[in-house]
């Protein structure tokens, strides 16, 4: 879920409103729609299958699209990421 909320905020940054309401309307349909017949089966615990599933699938999508989108190649992208996370690493906690 954590991918699915960063590509959200980056794409609230650059003003794309198109992949926001497709990423919340496919989880949203598919957790309803699949919810449903796995609340008959599983309770309420169907319905969290459902929602990790459905978060997993546009995590999947985000994460197999976005070095074709930034024309970064994977290892770069990875690099990027690692070292823009421990950018600060005597500052342990979060937001001060």
């Amino acid at each position: 879920m954590a991918v699915n909320e960063i590509y959200i905020s980056a794409c609230r940054l650059d003003k794309k409103v198109k992949p926001i309401i497709l990423i919340y309307g496919f989880v949203a349909l598919a957790t309803i729609g699949g919810g449903y017949p796995m609340l008959q089966m599983l309770g309420l615990d169907g319905i969290g299958i459902i929602w990790l599933a459905s978060q997993t699938v546009v995590a999947l999508i985000v994460v197999s699209t976005l070095p074709r989108r930034s024309g970064m190649r994977v290892r770069e992208l990875a690099t990027a990421l690692f070292k823009g996370m421990h950018s600060n690493p005597g500052h342990a906690g979060m937001a001060d």
